[in-house]
């Protein structure tokens, strides 16, 4: 049915943690998933990636690191070909911070 509607990504269908369930959805669908608002650090990341079923990474600022780590999460997503679109809380801050982010980084997902 998502398929059908046209749905860009499913957003954090699973726990962050539970990387077999990620790989079971991406192989029977054709929706892409995102993951990323509770992966935290660079080097948790790399695991997402390496697991190959997520295709949009959401990583919150505050949560994931802050800019600098981000940076280094965007640049890794650059290297697997994969957009990121930041998750971002109710802060103004966070926010404008997260914008900003977007502005520095090769291929933000503007979907």
């Amino acid at each position: 049915m998502l398929e059908r509607m046209g749905v860009g990504w499913l957003e954090e269908p699973f726990p962050a943690h539970d990387h077999r369930s990620y790989r079971v959805a991406a192989a029977g669908t054709s929706v892409p998933l995102a993951c990323g608002e509770n992966v935290y650090t660079r080097f948790e990341f790399e695991r997402v990636l390496a697991d190959g079923a997520v295709s949009v990474l959401q990583p919150d600022l505050p949560k994931a690191g802050g800019v600098t780590e981000v940076m280094r999460v965007a640049s890794l997503a650059s290297a697997w070909r994969i957009p990121i679109h930041p998750h971002t809380s109710m802060s103004a801050l966070n926010m404008a911070a997260t914008v900003h982010l977007l502005c520095a980084v090769d291929g933000p997902c503007y979907r």
